[in-house]
């Protein structure tokens, strides 16, 4: 794993060129993105309008795990930028940047960059994206289990996992997949579509790395994802060499899918479709559904979709 480092860094988290939208999220915005910050990061606003002497209204607001669905929000700052920027946050958490909607006869009216500068600290979590929680319980209803949620936002601690190139060498970590040797835990078939998915453990702090490689599929889209049991937030594109940096102890999936490319496909969908190595700490493993785990089907009442839950056997059934 990289050491830890205080190296300055930017990266851009959003750019933009602002133009009316007719249906506002908030009256007189355009929209409202919500990032999560640290105290001590720097925003770098630069505004490169069309006309010289337009300048664009922005707010800056601190918010609860609600994000831009909270009613309790404190306004920071309002800024009618002209041209260029730069706010210190003070307290580390969840923002909301509201940016002024145009009116609808000025067209493309220019561009706005946010820039983000921190010290990268590989241990901190610091990603911008914030990750949506969703706190479920299973319930039985009428003999079938459902999952209902008591609760959804995101997290104010920390952001979400981000999807990078993997560039150091693959081998200082353990394997613990490999798609040629060991079979997914699950696979769906339809009438164009196969999905393969594989459930694993991951503490925080653990780096996993993904080696993929695709093959050539005439006639048909291959896709790759991770996600996070009971999170939305994901980010970056998974490549032939990719890593993500766990934010917590948690539950993963990667689902690896084929799907025609062709509107009322009839045929057969190739099962052999990419090859995929999964490696980590000595930590990270694979969920084992002989003993200590089994997949349930439940039906998820908040995305109306039935969903396979990977639940723990109870304990007596543990040998």
């Amino acid at each position: 794993m990289r050491p830890v480092s205080n190296k300055p860094m930017k990266e851009t988290i959003l750019d933009i060129k602002p133009y009316y939208n007719e249906r506002w999220p908030r009256k007189g915005f355009l929209f409202v993105p919500t990032f999560m910050l640290f105290r001590g990061d720097k925003l770098h606003f630069d505004w490169k309008p069309v006309i010289v002497s337009r300048t664009l209204k922005i707010e800056i607001e601190k918010t609860d795990y609600k994000a831009d669905y909270s009613e309790n929000v404190e306004n920071v700052i309002k800024i009618e930028l002209d041209n260029t920027y730069t706010f210190v946050v003070q307290e580390s958490g969840l923002y909301n940047i509201p940016i002024e909607n145009p009116k609808y006869e000025e067209g493309e009216m220019g561009q706005l960059l946010i820039v983000r500068e921190f010290n990268e600290n590989i241990n901190q979590q610091r990603s911008p994206y914030p990750e949506r929680f969703y706190n479920y319980s299973i319930e039985n209803s009428n003999g079938n289990p459902i999952k209902k949620c008591s609760d959804w936002g995101y997290l104010t601690d920390r952001g979400a996992c981000i999807i990078e190139k993997f560039e150091d060498k693959i081998e200082s970590f353990d394997i613990f997949f490999d798609s040629s040797k060991k079979d997914y835990h699950l696979l769906l078939k339809s009438k164009n579509r196969i999905d393969k998915t594989l459930f694993f453990v991951v503490k925080k702090g653990d780096e996993i790395v993904i080696e993929l490689n695709k093959k050539e599929v005439e006639g048909f889209i291959i896709n790759v994802c991770f996600e996070k049991k009971d999170r939305v937030g994901f980010w970056g594109q998974i490549d032939e060499l990719s890593k993500f940096i766990s934010n917590e102890d948690s539950i993963f999936q990667l689902t690896a899918s084929i799907y025609s490319s062709t509107y009322g496909f009839e045929g057969i969908v190739p099962m052999d479709f990419c090859d995929i190595k999964l490696y980590g700490n000595n930590t990270s493993k694979l969920l084992d559904f002989d003993k200590e785990y089994e997949l349930v089907k439940v039906n998820n009442t908040v995305f109306n979709r039935e969903e396979f839950e990977p639940m723990k056997r109870p304990v007596a059934n543990i040998v």
